[in-house]
């Protein structure tokens, strides 16, 4: 019934947006063939505007045929390099790229601290004062990702009271990393405060040299302690200039089309992002080291002295990015097939 009435708000406020719609009849028509050949479902229908009159759904790229050519040319034995944190924080740690600070790595009740090369019983973490992150090494969106922080041997966990018991019982059964909190830049701050937030950077290899493709800043809401909009974040386009774009969205349409972030009041369109240009130039360099890969969405943190690599990963779909730059297909298949043609990829 919730999930309903979302949908119903999201069709009232899509209908009610700037621009003519198309018939009932013809929204019903367009909406079934969406369905039946892009799978992307109600909510990003409506979120790409796909409803009003002039729209075009060809333009735009969908799961299915997005996952072909990423697949394809983002070769599952090279992977790890991304999907594995630990693995990517000691690969990129070779080129002095700057990174988010691992310190540790916990795996069957036992904490590794990974810059004095020493191997612990996990309950004397509560001998450190630490104000950190812990994720799972292989999971991705925000999944199993959360705030630990330790002083005077008093735990929180997410920004709440816990206990030893508690923690351990949270990390057990699987290889968790240990990832320094990132001061990030007071601007940054200003939108939102609970995370950080972070610039997707998008970068694309057109089988001689990367480039960077698209970006947008991910936003956190409420006392949320990660920006992903598959945990509730928010999600707007980033200008050349590196100014935000007038409006934000959300990944289930509870909030789209907005103009001021919901906790702090700020607009959007009044932040400019710090740094932007060198962080774009950092995550093409980096992008050139993985000479394997096709495609490759990175998150920075934007700190007072500059970017900082949070970590890379692999892009399972573009819909959402579609929302803020239109449809991307045709640049998608002119960088693949260049891809394929100068690397000799069939």
């Amino acid at each position: 019934m919730r999930k309903l009435r979302k949908h119903f708000i999201l069709i009232s406020k899509a209908l009610k947006n700037k621009g003519k719609n198309y018939s009932y009849i013809s929204i019903i028509l367009r909406l079934t063939y969406w369905l039946l050949k892009y799978r992307g479902g109600s909510v990003i229908f409506f979120m790409l505007n796909l409803h009003k009159k002039g729209s075009k759904i060809r333009p735009i790229i969908g799961i299915d045929e997005f996952q072909r050519i990423h697949n394809k040319l983002n070769p599952a034995y090279y992977r790890s390099l991304l999907e594995d944190k630990y693995i990517f924080d000691r690969f990129m740690k070779s080129f002095n790229f700057p990174l988010a600070e691992m310190i540790g790595i916990i795996m069957n009740n036992n904490i590794f601290w990974i810059k004095e090369n020493r191997n612990e019983p996990i309950e004397n973490i509560l001998n450190y004062e630490l104000d950190c992150y812990f994720k799972m090494h292989i999971k991705f969106g925000g999944l199993d990702v959360h705030k630990l922080e330790i002083h005077n041997r008093i735990v929180r966990v997410d920004n709440n009271i816990s206990d030893l018991h508690s923690f351990m019982k949270m990390i057990s059964g699987a290889m968790y990393v240990l990832q320094k909190t990132v001061n990030q830049h007071p601007e940054i701050n200003r939108i939102n405060s609970s995370c950080v937030n972070t610039v997707r950077a998008i970068t694309i290899h057109n089988g001689e040299k990367a480039f960077n493709f698209i970006n947008y800043l991910r936003m956190g809401l409420g006392n949320s302690i990660v920006d992903n909009i598959t945990s509730g974040g928010l999600a707007s386009g980033i200008h050349e200039d590196g100014t935000l774009f007038d409006t934000a969205i959300d990944r289930d349409g509870t909030n789209i089309w907005l103009t001021h972030h919901p906790d702090s009041n700020v607009a959007f369109n009044s932040i400019k992002v710090p740094f932007f240009k060198e962080s774009l130039e950092l995550v093409v360099k980096m992008h050139e080291c993985f000479h394997c890969f096709f495609i490759i969405g990175w998150d920075i943190a934007i700190t007072e002295s500059g970017p900082v690599v949070i970590e890379g990963n692999p892009v399972s779909e573009l819909l959402h990015e579609q929302c803020f730059y239109g449809g991307l297909k045709k640049q998608i298949l002119e960088y693949a097939n260049s891809y394929k043609k100068k690397r000799g990829t069939v």
